[in-house]
């Protein structure tokens, strides 16, 4: 089955939902524009977070230990610049995170919702992502739906927070990917390394519930909890959703479940 590109999505703020796009410009060696540019620092973390380049994730308030904030949904004012965020389809708040008086509206409504006093961090030239290198994280629909099969019920793709989803092909195929490249047009996308999960897969997008427990039975297949895959944009091009993906040849093989405990 033809692999093709499902969705394209950019998470403005980290640990909130994702901003939707139908196409995106990569250039080499960068990631998505604008993804994870602002984050919720913890109390403590603030000045660091914004003035010393990347830091280690446990500096932020983040869905392994807010699933809460999975439940946020994230959409671009016509401006450009404020970002509107909803809760559970309730308006929360909206502002301009890079405005003072916008981004103390929005750290103040998510800080209320986490429960714990924040910081809105970020600026023009931040990435808050948990990877130092500028990658783009990758998912597919065919492992999300053959783990759904496994655990017995729906998995949403979104609890995976990828940037860019991709439709078609054989479950677990993302895996036998690494150290090799794929070709959407003029880009070029090198495949780095597996993603290592944590408790924020747990997250339910659609209501914030930490509902489900998909890291055993991911660990008791593949030995650690690995689900989609890193890759470093090593030509530059246009991708958009709908477009062919060229994957490689050697590559798709529909693993055996017995490993998950599955009879």
């Amino acid at each position: 089955m033809p692999v093709t590109v499902h969705a394209i999505h950019r998470y403005p703020v980290k640990g909130l939902g994702a901003e939707a796009l139908p196409a995106v410009e990569l250039a080499q060696g960068e990631a998505i524009p604008g993804d994870r540019r602002h984050a919720l620092a913890r109390a403590g973390h603030a000045a660091a977070a914004q003035d010393a380049g990347w830091q280690p994730k446990r500096c932020f308030i983040a869905l392994d230990s807010c699933p809460q904030l999975a439940a946020v949904s994230v959409r671009r004012a016509a401006d450009g610049h404020a970002l509107v965020l909803k809760y559970r389809g309730a308006m929360l708040a909206a502002g301009d995170p890079d405005d003072s008086a916008g981004r103390l509206t929005l750290e103040g409504a998510l800080s209320g919702l986490a429960g714990a006093p924040a910081k809105l961090v970020g600026g023009p030239v931040s990435r808050f992502t948990d990877a130092r290198q500028a990658l783009l994280s990758i998912a597919c629909l065919s492992s999300a739906d053959d783990l759904a099969a496994i655990v017995g019920h729906a998995v949403d793709i979104r609890r995976f927070r990828a940037n860019l989803i991709l439709a078609g092909g054989l479950p677990w195929q993302e895996l036998d990917w690494v150290g090799e490249t794929l070709t959407v047009g003029a880009l070029k996308l090198r495949v780095v390394e597996p993603i290592l999960r944590c408790a924020a897969i747990r997250a339910n997008p659609g209501n914030g519930d930490a509902d489900v427990d998909l890291l055993r039975p991911l660990a008791r297949r593949f030995e650690e909890p690995l689900f989609g895959v890193y890759a470093e944009v090593v030509a530059g091009g246009r991708i958009a959703v709908g477009a062919s993906v060229t994957v490689p040849e050697r590559c798709g093989r529909l693993r055996d479940r017995s490993a998950l405990g599955v009879r």
